[in-house]
């Protein structure tokens, strides 16, 4: 179970009992919304990350870990390749990511004691290397973290920290699918209604759970035609696009039937 599903599993308790919420980022995520470009980049799955190790930091490098989200620079990341092998100093170095999506936010999460010292990082998408924001934990004096994705092996990022510490680029959001539009907004409704799905990205297809976990590509229903709402319950709702970054899930609860709001004397 991912850092999402085990964050959704606890607060499902918590929409039973109102009357009604859409949530469409986890806390401390960042809005995904669209930056109005009409010309979409499509990519493959995320295959393989090259990087450079800092001046004599090589050895500190192994056991640290790339990996990726796709809600925010801080949230929910998912680990996408280890490196196990020992770095070689001065020198590029790979590892191959197998099995994996593409994830808006891509970052190094270094070893303790290392500060995330690093030379250079290139993720790479089939052939093409992805390009964003560089992002990071707060600099080492002088440091900024795009040094890491600028070509130049000789700038290096290092943190002011030396414990817990990463750096990474965001693809920005015409990298990722644009989040479910609901017809219904989450609340109570006295009675039973049709659903409708959609997503402002062309091409996307739309899938949905009922009271269970969050859709992936191959799981969920995929979305056809209007959505019967009978019962009350908890829909999770995302889309879905070759080439890009599945949307940020929509979690919307609705209640059918009377209000258990206490009436006003």
């Amino acid at each position: 179970m991912t850092t999402f599903s085990r964050q959704f599993h606890n607060i499902i308790p918590s929409f039973l009992c109102l009357t009604g919420i859409t949530i469409v980022l986890c806390i401390g995520c960042r809005s995904t919304a669209a930056q109005g470009s009409s010309t979409v980049t499509r990519y493959s799955p995320l295959t393989r990350i090259r990087f450079f190790p800092a001046t004599g930091q090589a050895a500190g490098m192994k056991g640290g870990r790339f990996t990726g989200s796709i809600t925010s620079a801080t949230n929910d990341f998912e680990e996408l390749v280890r490196i196990e092998k020992d770095v070689v100093e001065g020198q590029w170095n790979e590892v191959v990511v197998t099995g994996k999506p593409l994830y808006r936010f891509l970052k190094y999460e270094a070893q303790p004691n290392t500060g995330a010292a690093i030379a250079e990082i290139e993720f790479y998408s089939g052939d093409r290397k992805l390009t964003g924001t560089a992002f990071s934990t707060v600099p080492g004096d002088g440091k900024t973290p795009d040094a890491a994705f600028d070509g130049k092996t000789d700038t290096t990022f290092s943190a002011k920290e030396v414990n817990q510490q990463y750096v990474g680029i965001d693809l920005g959001s015409a990298a990722q699918v644009e989040p479910v539009v609901l017809s219904q907004k989450g609340g109570t409704y006295p009675a039973p209604f049709r659903l409708t799905l959609s997503t402002p990205t062309p091409g996307a297809a739309v899938r949905y759970s009922w009271n269970g976990e969050v859709p992936r590509e191959d799981s969920g229903v995929e979305y056809k035609e209007p959505v019967e709402i009978k019962e009350s319950g908890i829909l999770i709702a995302q889309a879905f696009a070759p080439g890009l970054t599945r949307s940020v899930p929509v979690v919307t609860a609705y209640r059918i039937g009377a209000s258990n709001k206490p009436k006003r004397l």
